[in-house]
């Protein structure tokens, strides 16, 4: 490319440094071509090391093993935990039931033992006196065989005829449910236990003025 002179505009060697025509001094220009350079092409890069992509792959394979061990895990509790709950329901229920047959056991034994001491007819005794009778009675019977229910009928002489429904109470018969001359209106209840001359009717409410809770009657069995 030739050179040329930026004040005058002569043309100058390739080698001048100077004008020859107005002695100004020739400076070179930038090459303005430079930026539009192709840039350099550069080398691929290189792939990771192979040991990484192994470590990668390990710790992959580990944390996969973790959850699925981790999975089968919580199913054995929950396997475990259902098998125990069940185990435990059947114990429950056969302790249930065998605690059900030993009440029922006890209470027929119970059923057995008063049907020998309290049922039939026994005559009333003068207070203080284990032979002398006198005209009141009281009267047992078996009302109902399975539930080991039991009907009284008392006859306080002179005084008033009463009646009720008795249950087994440990070994005492509990009269729940009674009634005085026929009237709801004269309710009572009373316990009946054994002595050593026959048994006691002990009077704990009673809605009849002539017979007062707390009182107490004595009976021996009728010949």
């Amino acid at each position: 490319m030739s050179r040329v002179c930026k004040k005058c505009g002569n043309v100058l060697k390739d080698t001048s440094k100077f004008c020859s025509k107005c002695g100004t001094p020739y400076v070179d220009e930038p090459n303005t071509q430079e930026s539009g350079k192709p840039t350099a092409n550069l080398p691929p890069q290189a792939p990771p090391p192979s040991g990484h992509s192994q470590v990668s792959s390990v710790s992959s394979n580990n944390e996969s093993g973790n959850k699925s061990f981790l999975s089968k895990l919580f199913k054995w509790v929950v396997i475990i935990g259902i098998v125990l709950f069940a185990f435990n329901a059947f114990c429950g229920n056969n302790s249930d039931e065998k605690k059900t047959a030993d009440n029922s056991n006890k209470t027929a034994t119970n059923a057995a033992e008063i049907n020998k001491t309290f049922l039939g007819k026994w005559n009333g005794l003068k207070p203080g006196s284990s032979n002398t009778t006198t005209p009141n009675s009281i009267t047992i019977k078996e009302a109902n065989p399975q539930t080991g229910g039991y009907e009284v009928e008392i006859f306080f002489y002179r005084i008033a005829d009463a009646k009720g429904y008795a249950n087994i109470d440990g070994n005492k018969l509990s009269i729940n449910k009674g009634i005085i001359n026929n009237s709801d209106k004269f309710k009572f209840r009373g316990t009946i236990e054994k002595t050593n001359s026959g048994i006691r009717l002990n009077i704990t409410e009673s809605g009849f003025e002539y017979i007062k809770p707390g009182s107490v009657y004595e009976y021996k069995k009728s010949q």
